[in-house]
């Protein structure tokens, strides 16, 4: 990926992607670095275009389509940063998803193979809330969303220029809109804020799957 490509994703899905690369804030406990602070040499070498993780949609309380929307740092999905307002179970959850990717298995080759990989929402609106349900009730009544939906997750893509990535789809609702409505190959893994889960608990769902359920050769999509 070249600088152009890197900063017409952030210009143009920023609001609602981020990629997995969570340096703490010195400044701020249960914070990270914002990665709108970095130049694209910072994180060249740490981004991984060929894996892409996909949750359902940001669970602001902005309204929808505002003009006012665009106010948070992009990049910033997935992440807490020193100075946003989060409920204290956001950043738990943010921390479950934190502790499988980048800790992996008790496997030396595998640890840290999801670190740099980048991270989007397939709805890309604000204010439809956090109840994936009524998300999911939406999209499939309105055509234009489940349209809207599909255009930009592939103009990702494109600009990712993976012709096979590795596509992580997280919760059941996401995965019906991407099952039906994209049609890509991808593998489906129950989504961080499953309150049944603590952060070890959560790890160990995530890679079973990827180890033993799916048996997906990660090193395979890291060569590319």
């Amino acid at each position: 990926m070249d600088k152009t490509t890197f900063d017409t994703l952030k210009n143009n899905y920023g609001q609602y992607a981020s990629w997995a690369i969570w340096d703490p804030d010195p400044e701020a406990s249960d914070c990270y670095c914002s990665l709108d602070d970095y130049s694209f040499q910072d994180i060249e070498k740490r981004i991984k275009p060929n894996i892409v993780i996909i949750a359902l949609n940001p669970s602001n309380k902005k309204k929808e389509n505002s003009p006012n929307n665009k106010t948070k740092k992009p990049f910033s999905n997935f992440h807490t940063l020193k100075g946003d307002k989060f409920h204290h179970i956001t950043k738990e959850n943010i921390k479950k998803l934190i502790y499988a990717l980048e800790n992996g298995p008790d496997l030396e080759n595998l640890k840290g193979t999801f670190t740099g990989a980048y991270m989007t929402d397939i709805v890309k609106r604000d204010g439809l809330g956090s109840n994936s349900n009524e998300v999911l009730k939406r999209v499939k009544k309105d055509e234009s969303l489940q349209k809207e939906c599909k255009e930009k997750l592939e103009d990702e893509l494109r600009l990712l220029g993976s012709k096979k990535p590795l596509i992580i789809v997280l919760g059941r609702a996401a995965e019906y809109i991407f099952k039906n409505y994209i049609k890509l190959k991808h593998y489906y893994i129950t989504h961080y804020s499953y309150t049944d889960y603590n952060e070890e608990q959560y790890k160990e769902e995530f890679w079973n799957a990827i180890i033993n359920e799916y048996k997906i050769d990660i090193n395979s999509y890291l060569a590319k």
